[in-house]
């Protein structure tokens, strides 16, 4: 008798479902779809993948999470938010903001005031399910209870930009939860898809992406959604960053940014591309973005690989920065694409410390190995295997070092604790 494929870590073997949130050795469970082990993939109701999972804190011991969370074949998509009052050990049901089967909303982002009115801004396709392709608005809701309730939906533009489509519709996604800037204000990094007629002749691998931030400006004020003021990064939308695609160096894919201020007051951001590493900027005294190049552990040092997945920089204190990445150039597993499912894992922490005289002014730890699945895909009726080991998640401070919030195979949601001693390791290679 064959036997089952077995967890080292955890000694559980591929199946039952209900078992499966274990596998990553998460220390807590937010969301299991199907906690009966009895998935109902093909139901409109049912959450079939879960993805963009961001947890952020409101008062004392308070936590707002919130995901999209798509429908059979991914034909549709739902904003949804879940709520701890109990610091995460455990949550509310999922409660949908927006969206379903008539009218798609994903890519959810909270914010929340220092008055405690919490923001929820995401994308809204309105009737077009295309996961990508149709344009979307910003859709703005706010809450003063913590999550339990939340005003109507307010719909915003984004800056018009030359990628647009050409009836001026715009596609984008905020991928992340908010940084601060030096001033406190909230930075909401975003992808813009090039949608127009001039782009779809290049015939492009991949769809046009580039690298772009919203900026709160008022968000002290706690206003209205429909008062709330922007500014945006880079300020000229021409100077967006932009990475060539090395099959088509006319066609740009740079997205999914994470912008960081530094301890000096300039910001830096680093980008996922096609190429199989991660890209840097870095804005100047007066705001000028330089060209992204390959961003690597320190000047002169290895390059930072990293396939065509998310791979999130958070700002943990004054010097101190933690990367969330792959640690591969996108062939690992027998990957033919650096955008495939199956080179998302594992899942690696680096430690980055501020270095003034730096070109390059974050230097990077060794890579730790902090995430995995041991490659075994939770099976999605009617799309792909999903391998994605913590694609999309978040950090949120704890007593002793940070929790990471994320995704499991964009399936379960769950979270794992990164002690203080564990970033103290990895500073020993600094």
């Amino acid at each position: 008798m064959t036997q089952p494929e077995v967890n080292i870590s955890t000694g559980l073997p591929s199946q039952p479902y209900r078992d499966e949130w274990r596998r990553s050795c998460p220390d807590v469970l937010v969301f299991n779809p199907a906690p009966d082990g009895k998935p109902r993939w093909q139901d409109d109701d049912f959450f079939v993948l879960n993805e963009h999972f961001i947890v952020v804190p409101t008062v004392k011991d308070k936590l707002l999470a919130t995901w999209t969370a798509h429908g059979p074949k991914l034909a549709f998509s739902r904003v949804v938010v879940s709520r701890s009052e109990d610091g995460g050990k455990t949550w509310t049901a999922p409660d949908i903001i927006d969206g379903g089967p008539e009218t798609s909303a994903r890519w959810s982002v909270p914010i929340v005031a220092p008055n405690g009115r919490a923001y929820l801004l995401y994308s809204y396709y309105g009737g077009d399910h295309r996961l990508h392709g149709g344009g979307c608005k910003m859709g703005w809701r706010s809450s003063d209870d913590g999550g339990k309730t939340w005003s109507e939906r307010a719909l915003r533009d984004l800056r018009p930009s030359p990628v647009d489509a050409d009836n001026g519709t715009t596609s984008f996604l905020f991928w992340r939860q908010a940084e601060l800037d030096s001033a406190g204000r909230p930075l909401l990094a975003y992808t813009r898809l090039g949608v127009n007629d001039k782009l779809k002749g290049l015939g492009a691998i991949r769809k046009w992406t580039q690298s772009e931030c919203l900026r709160i400006d008022n968000l002290d004020d706690a206003p209205a959604c429909a008062d709330l003021s922007f500014s945006y990064l880079p300020g000229n939308v021409d100077d967006a960053l932009q990475v060539p695609q090395p099959e088509q160096s006319e066609v740009s894919w740079a997205n999914e940014p994470s912008f960081v201020p530094l301890p000096d007051g300039r910001l830096f951001v680093c980008m996922r591309t096609r190429t199989g590493r991660l890209y840097w900027s870095c804005a100047d005294t007066n705001g000028t973005f330089r060209k992204p190049r390959v961003m690597r552990y320190q000047d002169g040092g290895d390059e930072v690989l990293q396939p065509g997945s998310p791979a999130p920089l958070f700002r943990l204190d004054d010097k101190r920065y933690l990367l969330i990445f792959n640690n591969n150039d996108g062939t690992a597993f027998g990957a033919t694409d650096t955008h495939q499912s199956r080179n998302r894992r594992p899942c690696y922490l680096a430690l980055g410390r501020f270095d003034a005289t730096a070109e390059q002014p974050l230097r990077f730890s060794e890579p730790l190995l902090f995430i995995d699945n041991d490659n075994i895909p939770v099976e999605v009726e009617g799309n792909e295997p999903r391998y994605e080991a913590a694609a999309y998640g978040s950090l949120t401070a704890t007593e002793d070092g940070y929790a990471f919030w994320y995704p499991d195979r964009k399936h379960y949601l769950v979270g794992k604790r990164i002690a203080e001693s564990i970033l103290t390791y990895m500073e020993q290679s600094l």
